[in-house]
């Protein structure tokens, strides 16, 4: 299976978080599965004309974060999404939802927009 991973150089996002971000919203679609195994960091680093590290980078961070582990032939493969890791991912993401209403809300952003702005990312990443 190749999946595609998209980048945009004129985005201010380093390559890396959208390397990321790329195969976190394949999952998210179903484009990737569990038992999926992705291309690998050389080759798909010729493929976007970038340097390995940056792949490997990614890869990485999204095994750190248990979407992805690497078997024993070097491979790297989709995890399953383990339950009983989500009380720990839940607080981790309340604490970086936290901190961004936090600095919002120093800047002077009222209630009312950034709950506009949730509802508005929510239903982009719905459809």
């Amino acid at each position: 299976m190749t999946f595609m991973v998209e980048i945009d150089d004129s985005l201010e996002t380093p390559i890396y978080a959208q390397i990321r971000l790329s195969i976190i919203s394949g999952i998210r679609s179903g484009e990737l599965r569990r038992g999926d195994i992705l291309m690998p960091s050389r080759e798909l680093a010729k493929s976007l004309g970038i340097n390995y590290h940056t792949v490997n980078k990614a890869y990485d961070i999204l095994i750190r974060e248990g979407f992805l582990f690497r078997d024993k032939k070097k491979r790297t493969i989709v995890s399953g999404w383990n339950p009983r890791e989500e009380k720990k991912y839940l607080r981790q993401w309340e604490d970086l939802e936290r901190n961004l209403i936090d600095e919002a809300m120093a800047r002077g952003i009222p209630s009312s927009t950034i709950m506009d702005i949730v509802r508005h990312v929510i239903d982009s990443v719905k459809n």
